[in-house]
């Protein structure tokens, strides 16, 4: 029964490795460059390659105009991304109908900048990492995640395959052939970073429980979406009044934003149902 148990261990190893090894690596270096898609943005947009004021010195109110193209556009949510050190640009977005459109200002002039042409680190990069830029229904989310059990079904038939684990952590025979030289260089390695391979693809498929795990939330919640993500998210999606309003000033709800929370810097602001009377 062991070695029969051995030998399934040792069949699953083998070609969840070989069926699913490379998109593993490219989802593992996407997220690798991840880390730092706001500096490879800047690389990439050199147009934005500037310092970052402590405070946009341009009223938020200056982008009125955008929020009126998302008005016209009837885009169901219209967002402004403040200046970091790390993306020192303002962005604005909105949606035209199935199409994201963004803009990116400069914070001191108020000058909107060029396009830079390119989806760059953020638009890219990240999202390949975690759905693989696939975007009919949800498969992209499925495929890494099926990806992510694969990882972790390695690392845990990597264990028991290797009936000397400690063993073949510290053995490397540079002066064999080079066929076995790569396979220490594979037993040492998968080793040396089992705790990590194995606890970042759990926490990867822990960020989207709920959607691999859908019943949880929907038994819990009685499936009200709504309530589940305003509990759980902090997300707040009042209804359309179905009657068009105008907007209060930003820069009037940053005010108060800051009298409430303290003088720490405005990050994001999101507007949905822009135009309606309770957006």
């Amino acid at each position: 029964m062991e070695r029969a148990f051995r030998t399934s261990m040792n069949w699953l190893h083998t070609w969840a490795g070989v069926v699913l090894g490379g998109v593993l690596f490219a989802i593992f270096w996407m997220g690798t460059l991840s880390v730092f898609d706001r500096e490879i943005d800047r690389w990439m947009a050199p147009a934005t390659r500037f310092a970052a004021p402590a405070e946009p010195v341009i009223s938020i109110d200056a982008l009125r105009r955008f929020y009126d193209a998302a008005v016209v556009a009837k885009s169901p949510i219209w967002g402004v991304t403040l200046p970091t050190e790390r993306a020192p640009a303002m962005r604005v977005s909105w949606r035209e109908g199935s199409v994201l459109a963004e803009r990116f200002i400069d914070p001191a002039t108020g000058a909107l900048l060029p396009d830079a042409g390119t989806l760059g680190g953020t638009r890219f990069l990240y999202p390949f990492h975690y759905m693989l830029h696939v975007r009919v229904g949800q498969i992209g989310y499925w495929f890494v995640g099926l990806a992510g059990m694969a990882m972790m079904a390695l690392c845990v038939s990597g264990i028991v395959v290797h009936r000397k684990f400690f063993a073949d952590f510290f053995t490397l025979r540079a002066d064999r052939m080079p066929r076995r030289l790569i396979l220490d260089l594979h037993n040492v390695t998968g080793v040396l970073a089992l705790p990590f391979h194995f606890v970042i693809s759990l926490s990867g498929l822990m960020i989207f429980a709920t959607l691999y795990f859908p019943s949880t939330w929907q038994r819990v919640y009685e499936g009200d979406q709504r309530t589940f993500s305003a509990e759980a998210h902090g997300t707040i999606r009042l209804p359309k009044a179905g009657r068009p309003a105008g907007m209060a000033s930003f820069d009037a709800m940053a005010a108060e934003a800051r009298r409430l929370w303290g003088d720490g810097p405005l990050r994001t602001i999101i507007v949905r149902n822009p135009g309606d009377a309770k957006a």
